[in-house]
Order: C-alpha cells, then structure tokens, then sequence
C-alpha cells in the first residue's frame, strides 16, 4: 500500500513500523518500557538493602520495614518536537523527475515511496539518537542536564562515590605496566553485587580506555596465563556495529568499545567519555518511560495518543506547501545506580 504524504495516520504507521537503527545502550539495558497516561511522573531512585528480617516474639505485632526508596523526583517526561516543510514546487518536481526517468505509473508510486520513507528516517534517527543520548549520558555522569535557550531540567540519579570512581598516577589503566584492570574489574563487580545482588555482565569502555585496556600489560598476561581455564579472551576480528565494537569476554564479563558520536557545532563528540569504563548489572530498573501526546477531538473532547512517535501532516491554508511535525516524549532512567559504577580510567 502506497504511504501517503497527506495523511498522519499513513505516516504515523510507516516511521513506527521502520526497522529501528542500532541504539546500542538502550538496547542493550532498557528493556522495560513503561508507559504512561501523563506528561508528568515520579522517579523513584532505589537503595539497595542487605538487611536482615527481624525477630519479634510471639505476641508482638509485626515490626516496620523501611520502604526501599531512597528519593522521587517529579519530573515531566521530555518531548521532541520537529517539523518538516515541502513545498508544492519541490512535490512537483519529484514526480516529474519520476516521470521522465521511470516507465510507468507504478513504478513513479514506489519511488515517492521510498523518498517518504528516506525524509520520515531521518526524523526518526534524530529521535533515536537523542534516546541513545539521554541512555549514555545518564550512564556516565549519572545526571542528565538539558539547557537549552527554551527549556532547562534536570534528573539526577544520585550517584555517589559508590558509582563515581576515579583512578589516578600508577592506578591508571594507561599506565600499562602499573595499571590493574582486571584487578579493577573484580573489585567492581564484587561492589556490585554486594550492593544489589545482581552480577555485572557488561563493560562499556570510551576509546582511548578500551585502547589502554588492550595494551595494559596485566590484561595481556591474564590472558595468556589463563587461557586454559576459559577465564577470558579478546576477540579483536569482529567487524562491530554501528555503535560499538565487541572486545570479549573477561572474568564473566562481556567488554565492548563504545564508538558512538553526535554532532555538536560541526564537531564530532563521543556520547561516552573517551576515559570512561562503565560496568553495568542489568535489570529491570533500567526503565524507559513514554509519555503520550494530547490532541483535541472533534467533539472538543481530548485524545490521549500513545504511539512511540506521531507524526501529522498539514497542507498550508494556501496550498503551497506540505508540513510534517514528528512528536515523541520519552526519558531512559536509571532506578537503582548501585546497578553501575562508572571509572574514569585513563
């Protein structure tokens, strides 16, 4: 069926069914999404608890547990908003540039097809990237701050020192012959679990970490000493994804070389530190929140609209121009941060 550039309903359908491109973080943590009937939600950042249950005697009442909440912050979910104007001139001459070098009518159809299909992706990637965005820098800093000329907010998951770890002078995984990765990594992944029971399974390290991490002179000698055991390898071969490259696997954990980047002011920046190593337990306390989008009926009644991403189609009241706004509200959380500890390694 051929989409239609006119109708909201035929656009809204074609970027959501799209295959998405790889967004690695969210991928890889956030797997619970969590859907709601409001702009406005409580994040409830969690403590973990090692505490044992209580004796009471027989006649005693039940004795009080501390709920395991440690702060809610009341936050709005935050909404992208962007639009995409086409002239009726450009419209025209698309089709006529259809119909000079295509044969048939059908064939004009699945080219406007595609050229739809090409201008909602792009709308789409910008939307995806800005989720990776919010996933990677609430890993690695443990905030995410937004300020921009028209909106400033804040969500803080209240890392400490627990989850901010900053090695220094011979510590440094750059200092090859001093440096103790794996050392660091069991110490961290010990950490972990004491701290929420759940083991660490996953190491992000920024580039110049994962390349100090290769060349460090214990990783390599654990390696060969212990090759015989299965304790780990490194398996430089893989050809990578879009967003990361796969390392191997080190005492029980899967290493990956974090390569993504975003455009600010015409200048590439990784979304991750370039000296970060950031070990992570997953669980079901990475969340990612959606939020819907309002829109007036007919009847002036409210419609409560709760697609991943909306987008409408407007023709201009004079007719020479088409309008597309894509609309989305989405924010990946982070409800327990004992789940990651994030090193600054190099």
């Amino acid at each position: 069926m051929a989409i239609d550039i006119y109708d909201s309903r035929s656009l809204t359908e074609t970027i959501n069914l799209m295959i998405a491109p790889e967004t690695f973080l969210i991928n890889m943590f956030w797997g619970t999404p969590k859907y709601h009937t409001t702009d406005k939600i409580d994040i409830e950042i969690y403590d973990g608890g090692a505490e044992l249950a209580q004796f009471v005697n027989k006649e005693e009442e039940s004795r009080l547990v501390n709920k395991r909440t440690r702060a809610v912050q009341t936050v709005n979910i935050p909404r992208t908003y962007e639009r995409k104007v086409f002239t009726a001139q450009e419209l025209a001459d698309f089709r006529n540039v259809g119909q000079i070098y295509l044969a048939d009518e059908a064939a004009i159809s699945r080219q406007s097809d595609e050229m739809i299909s090409q201008e909602l992706e792009i709308l789409k990637l910008r939307v995806l990237r800005r989720r990776e965005w919010m996933a990677a820098v609430g890993l690695d800093t443990g905030a995410l701050s937004i300020s921009q000329s028209n909106i400033a907010f804040t969500v803080n998951y209240l890392y400490t020192s627990n989850q901010k770890v900053t090695l220094t002078g011979t510590d440094l995984w750059s200092a090859a012959t001093t440096g103790l990765p794996i050392n660091n990594i069991r110490t961290w992944k010990r950490s972990i679990l004491q701290r929420c029971g759940i083991a660490a399974t996953v190491l992000i390290l920024g580039t110049d970490a994962s390349k100090a991490f290769i060349e460090n002179d214990q990783v390599q000698a654990y390696l060969n000493k212990n090759m015989g055991y299965n304790s780990g390898q490194l398996d430089l071969s893989g050809a990578g994804t879009i967003a990361a490259n796969y390392l191997g696997k080190v005492v029980g954990v899967d290493v990956y070389e974090y390569t993504q980047q975003i455009d600010i002011n015409g200048t590439a920046t990784d979304m991750i530190g370039t000296d970060k190593a950031i070990l992570v337990a997953k669980s079901t306390d990475f969340r990612m929140h959606f939020a819907p989008a309002y829109r007036l009926s007919d009847g002036g009644g409210l419609n409560i609209l709760n697609q991943d991403m909306l987008v409408e189609s407007t023709v201009d009241r004079k007719k020479t121009k088409v309008e597309w706004e894509v609309e989305q509200k989405s924010l990946p959380t982070i409800h327990n941060p004992n789940n990651v500890i994030s090193a600054t390694v190099v």
